[in-house]
């Protein structure tokens, strides 16, 4: 719109008509009505004469809330800590620092995203973080927000078969990332406010009101603050002008100047906060450059057409030079732009429209400028949540100018209704297919296992989700298939080998095979000697083994290089106390407590202190009873019963809560001959632990022995109680009943004996005696 040309005075809610005559080939696809709606024929283009606008709605929502329903069980993974484990998120007092001091998200995000964080600060207010059930919801209300917005500005842009193009996106497995992973809402909401403001946009170009000028500047500042990959709306807004009227005035250039600024100044601010938290460079070429967008430019359309395969984290690809394929895409690109633009005339300027909008709405992820993500992949799903938007439009668009000619019965001789069902089967296979794939692809994100064991197993040379996976492993007890996913991890390209050998020495330990944990951590010192949890890991292992001096020394050298690192200070107290050093030690804890408040809850470091002495002296003490009874068992081997009762008695007196140490003395008390002296051990070990089976099983036979069989029933029906799935207790609950002259009821015992454990020849023996005693006196 020239600068000099007077105000367009179209009704408002009427668009602006399109410039390119329709019947012209692909032109019609572009044209409009004074509706601002396709035009009418087509089940594609017509919908909103079979369904009223709100059926339509909700058909969009419930394919959202159908396709991705397996997201309410889902949890939080990997990079969702930024939410759960960012303390503005957590504090009241937080929502201050998220919009006034960007370098309080520096732990995990960095952005400077105020907005986004500021939903998820209000949810932790609703409902924490026990459960991401709520997060997950909140997320698919969001891509079910954005589909009707999409719908919206669709049938404002005329585009033939809206309905369909926005519930193909409502439902396409590239979309399940940022719909279901809580912490893709960033996509989701800036998504949202770029929609919002191109249709305010155009709603100002319409009525030239400028309080909607105003409006879509404040819209998009909002995107901007949920993350400012949509800088790039200022160059969609003259996108959206060629398209509608064929050239760019200077008048469109000032008015998307304002975005352009806005969109600038956030995202170096952005930048500026983020790069202090990772400055990533990386060594390619401008002509690698080059190879790296083509190549994802044609991925992304691959995927987009046959979304199989989506591995979420996707190899690197070959970007040499010297690398023919590489130059095919680049080669592919070029006839293709061409192609459309000379092509225009005949087709309308919609494809090319749609192209130029995907290309640039994803040029700040092709590679040009270097972001930390690009050193696992060169591509991602998300990247394409709104790009995606123009290749769509376009094959929806073509599919349905297609179907428009061929439903023009006088000149094809096909009956319209017999298209009309077609198309329709068509389309509802086409998005229940869609539909079906993003079910599945919602089911990896149940938790960080099914999420990074679906990427292993599409991508060799992942080494973060082996990583990632191996620790989920680790955490979860599977420390033998951890250290599997770490030895693959370190196969790949570029691993961080102190971390994954680091992590290798945990779950040898968690084996207990602390040789193996030692030689890892140091291994992981040897590739970083200043690496302070390989460190820091080695010396608490040091202490664990008893070997205190190595493991102080350690400690000393990684506070060294962390002087504020707490668990450094704690582990050292806790070697100094081994070390029967107090002093040292209690100033060691003090230290930390003056680091980490939050410890206080434990106590003071005095109390701390006492504690872990008296820990300590319980050890010692324990490994004195232990000495005692390994000698107390040589005596008894040995037959020297009164010298194996005495070393008991002193390792009675250092480990009383003991159970085993009394009944291997009323063991040795029965060997004597001293029955009732043993029944005391055995009882004295009943006092510590009442549910002890041996124990039970043990005096219950020696009852039965001293012929107190009205004591050993009652012994043994406890003890079935206990463990009713103990053979020999049915056996010996056998024999007090014989001896209380209640056959039927032994003969049951010895049964319910045999049926647990058929080898039992005593108590098959006595079944077989009681029945003969049976069938004598004829009971």
């Amino acid at each position: 719109m020239a600068t000099k040309k007077p105000r367009n005075k179209t009704r408002r809610g009427q668009a602006i008509p399109n410039p390119i005559a329709p019947g012209r080939g692909m032109a019609s696809w572009s044209s409009t009505t004074s509706g601002g709606h396709s035009p009418p024929g087509t089940f594609l283009s017509t919908y909103d004469r079979v369904f009223p606008d709100i059926l339509a709605m909700l058909a969009l929502c419930l394919l959202v809330a159908v396709s991705y329903f397996p997201a309410t069980t889902a949890g939080f993974i990997w990079d969702d800590r930024a939410i759960t484990e960012t303390k503005p998120v957590q504090h009241l007092s937080g929502l201050l620092q998220i919009w006034f001091d960007p370098h309080s998200l520096k732990q995990y995000e960095g952005h400077y995203w105020p907005v986004l964080y500021t939903t998820f600060w209000l949810e932790h207010k609703l409902w924490g973080f026990d459960a991401a059930t709520g997060y997950h919801i909140v997320n698919l209300l969001l891509h079910s927000a954005v589909t009707l917005l999409l719908w919206r500005l669709l049938r404002r842009l005329a585009v033939p078969g809206a309905w369909v193009a926005a519930a193909v996106f409502a439902v396409h497995p590239l979309h399940v990332e940022p719909a279901v992973w809580v912490i893709g809402r960033k996509d989701l909401m800036s998504g949202l406010f770029y929609l919002a403001t191109v249709l305010t946009y155009i709603r100002f170009m319409e009525d030239g009101k400028r309080g909607r000028y105003i409006g879509a500047l404040g819209l998009f500042g909002l995107g901007l603050l949920s993350k400012s990959i949509v800088l790039t709306l200022p160059v969609a807004l003259l996108i959206w002008h060629w398209w509608k009227q064929g050239h760019v005035t200077s008048t469109n250039i000032g008015r998307a100047l304002p975005f352009l600024l806005m969109g600038l100044g956030v995202t170096v601010f952005d930048w500026l906060s983020y790069k202090d938290l990772e400055d990533v460079t990386l060594e390619y070429s401008l002509i690698e450059r080059v190879l790296i967008a083509v190549h994802a430019l044609w991925f992304y359309v691959g995927k987009l057409v046959w979304p199989t395969e989506l591995a979420v984290i996707y190899p690197h690809w070959d970007v040499s030079a010297d690398n023919p394929l590489a130059w095919g895409y680049f080669v592919a690109t070029v006839v293709a732009l061409a192609a459309l633009w000379f092509s225009r005339h005949r087709t309308g300027r919609g494809p090319l429209a749609g192209v130029l909008f995907f290309t640039v709405t994803l040029s700040p992820t092709l590679g040009f400028v270097d972001y930390g993500y690009m050193q696992f992949a060169f591509v991602a799903d998300r990247y394409q949540y709104l790009a995606g938007i123009g290749i769509i439009a376009i094959l929806v668009g073509a599919a349905a100018h297609g179907v428009h000619l061929l439903s023009d019965a006088r000149k094809t001789g096909v009956p319209a209704m017999a298209v009309t069902v077609a198309v329709a089967a068509v389309v509802a296979l086409m998005l229940g297919v869609l539909g079906a794939l993003s079910w599945q692809q919602a089911g990896i994100y149940q938790n960080e296992g099914t999420y990074f064991g679906h990427i292993t197993s599409l991508n060799p040379k992942a080494r973060s989700a082996y990583y990632n996976f191996g620790n989920w492993l680790k955490d979860e007890g599977r420390n033998e298939e951890a250290l599997d996913a770490y030895r693959h991890a370190l196969t790949t390209t570029g691993s961080d080998v102190s971390s994954i050998r680091t992590n290798m020495g945990v779950a040898f330990e968690n084996l207990t095979q602390y040789d193996k944990a030692e030689e890892q951590y140091r291994l992981a010192l040897q590739a970083n000697p200043r690496f302070t949890n390989a460190m820091n890991n080695l010396a608490l292992l040091l202490t664990r083994v008893g070997r205190y001096e190595e493991s102080l020394e350690l400690y000393r050298n990684v506070i060294k290089i962390k002087r504020n690192y707490v668990d450094a200070h704690t582990g050292m107290g806790f070697a100094l106390a081994w070390l029967n050093r107090p002093g040292e030690a209690l100033r060691s804890f003090e230290r930390a407590l003056v680091l980490d408040p939050s410890r206080r809850k434990l106590g003071t470091a005095r109390e701390q202190l006492a504690s872990i002495l008296a820990e300590i002296d319980q050890y010692h003490n324990r490994q004195k009873a232990d000495t005692h009874y390994r000698r107390a068992l040589a005596y008894r081997k040995e037959g020297r019963f009164e010298d194996a009762l005495a070393a008991l008695r002193i390792s009675q007196e250092q480990s009383p809560e003991s159970t085993e140490i009394p009944m291997t003395m009323g063991i040795i008390a029965e060997e004597m001959g001293q029955l009732n002296e043993a029944a005391t051990h055995y009882q004295r070990a009943l006092q510590i632990n009442p549910n002890s089976s041996d124990v039970l099983n043990r005096l219950g036979a020696l009852r039965i022995r001293q012929k107190r069989y009205e004591e050993a029933l009652e012994v043994f029906q406890t003890l079935v109680e206990i463990e009713p799935g103990f053979a020999k207790v049915y056996s010996g609950l056998g024999i007090a009943f014989f001896q209380l002259n209640r056959y039927e009821e032994a003969l049951q015992s010895f049964e319910q004996a045999l049926s647990l454990d058929p080898s039992l020849e005593e108590a098959r023996t006595n079944r077989d005696h009681v029945r003969q005693l049976l069938g004598h006196t004829g009971n």
